[in-house]
């Protein structure tokens, strides 16, 4: 059908032959000569408003396309810095949807049905994204990334923005700063009583549960499994919420479900920039990243190419981190920044150098492992 509206040639041709049929058909009917050229006429017609109708149906698609990323806030705030002014610079609207989630995306692309042209994934879903094919290349003579974070580019793709893991408390049951600052204070419930909050997850949590059992931060990989598993043996039991939204440790944290949890950080941060009584501890915290990257397949490559190269640059996430506590992964975004931004980013050094700096080695191992060790964390939690 699109050969019509790509191939303006091969269209003109089809046309000629189809009228040259009807022509022949006219003659073996023994139509009169007006009453041919009247019927000649309204097919002519026909065909040329089907082929603009298919022009304009082409045209419209090419000038929208699908993101993917996490939703809820995130998304309310990649609407008004990212999706809107990109719209109204190129005329390319961005319809935005998720969650993105590993199976579906290789089931699209396996199926030759891209419903996405750009996704977010967190860095280790990159590694195994790519290895299975499911990704296509950065075109980086669109996407200007020079002046990007080393550990936020990758081949198959760009950083979107720096998130963190960790320890999160709830203030009313752990005041004046008398709360949990290590995982193995968190492990310990007699010291810091109450229920636990985990994410129901492998990643993340077996760095928690090593660093728990004595392992230095800057020590953990490549992950000792079954130390890893033999140290969440000793927390399994106090653990009554085990978690997959990001939302949930905020809300069970704020209603006193659990005194402490595991949680994406940045989320802590924001409830409690409203109000709410938690808060998040740094120490011993995973710094990550959430990566743009573009489906193998999709017939908009071109326009996901312009719309991340848009994305990176610094003052949009220097606008975002407005928004959002998320740290830019363009450097020169602190440019655009003031000092109390700044102060309030957790990418300082003096807070990096609590955290576990997740990239490169944790992505990479992670990429390898993760389907295995899911598998395994999986059967554990059944036990």
């Amino acid at each position: 059908m699109f050969e019509l509206f790509y191939k303006p040639a091969s269209c003109i041709k089809q046309t000629r032959r189809f009228v040259g049929n009807v022509k022949v058909n006219e003659r073996r009917k023994g139509m009169g000569r007006e009453g041919a050229k009247k019927h000649l006429y309204w097919m002519r017609v026909l065909v040329c408003f089907s082929l603009i109708l298919l022009s304009t149906i082409a045209w419209s698609q090419t000038k929208e396309i699908v993101v993917c990323n996490f939703g809820g806030k995130s998304q309310e705030s990649l609407q008004k810095v990212l999706f809107d002014p990109f719209e109204k610079e190129t005329g390319i609207k961005v319809i935005g949807t998720s969650p993105p989630r590993l199976p579906k995306l290789k089931s699209m692309v396996e199926s030759g049905s891209v419903e996405w042209d750009v996704v977010v994934l967190v860095d280790s879903w990159v590694v195994r994204a790519k290895e299975e094919g499911l990704l296509e290349k950065i075109d980086f003579s669109i996407v200007n990334a020079k002046d990007m974070y080393p550990d936020t580019v990758d081949p198959y793709g760009v950083g979107l923005y720096y998130f963190f893991s960790g320890i999160a408390y709830n203030k009313k049951v752990f005041p004046l700063g008398n709360h949990p600052k290590t995982w193995a204070e968190f492990w310990d419930v007699k010291k810091f009583p109450g229920p636990r909050g985990m994410y129901k997850g492998a990643q993340e949590v077996l760095e928690f549960a090593l660093m728990a059992d004595g392992v230095s931060k800057d020590k953990l990989y490549p992950l000792d499994v079954d130390r890893a598993f033999k140290s969440l043996d000793k927390i399994k039991s106090e653990v009554t919420v085990w978690w997959s939204g990001g939302e949930v440790p905020g809300e069970v944290l704020a209603k006193g479900e659990v005194s402490a949890s595991s949680a994406w950080l940045n989320r802590i941060i924001s409830m409690e920039e409203e109000g709410t009584p938690i808060a998040a501890e740094i120490n011993q915290s995973i710094l990550r990243v959430d990566f743009w990257s573009v489906p193998k397949g999709t017939k908009k490559i071109g326009a996901a190419m312009k719309f991340i190269n848009f994305a990176i640059q610094p003052e949009r996430q220097a606008a975002l981190s407005k928004l959002m506590p998320y740290a830019p992964c363009n450097k020169k975004a602190l440019d655009f920044m003031g000092a109390d931004l700044k102060k309030r980013l957790f990418t300082s050094p003096e807070n990096m150098s609590k955290m576990v700096i997740f990239n490169p080695k944790g992505r990479e191992w992670w990429g390898e492992h993760e389907k295995e060790v899911l598998e395994k964390f999986n059967q554990w939690l059944l036990k």
